[in-house]
């Protein structure tokens, strides 16, 4: 996942996975953003949720501490 994500968005990889329902959440963020108040650049945090059953993930991103949003189907293609 990270290796398709936009350039710099994340320099530090952390991942926290999860899982609840036969629903598997991955959430990836920078290992910095619990340490470092402001940024130069947007903190980003993005989370996926994939269905065990069908393989079909949803991805979410949420910006400088932003409400999350959805992404689009083909954001990590």
């Amino acid at each position: 996942l990270y290796s398709t994500t936009v350039p710099q968005d994340i320099d530090y990889p952390a991942y926290s996975v999860s899982e609840k329902n036969g629903l598997v959440t991955v959430v990836l963020s920078d290992a910095r953003n619990s340490y470092v108040k402001y940024w130069a650049y947007f903190k980003t945090v993005y989370r996926f949720v994939f269905d065990r059953e069908s393989g079909e993930y949803v991805a979410y991103a949420s910006r400088q501490g932003e409400r999350e949003e959805r992404l689009e189907e083909n954001w990590f293609g």
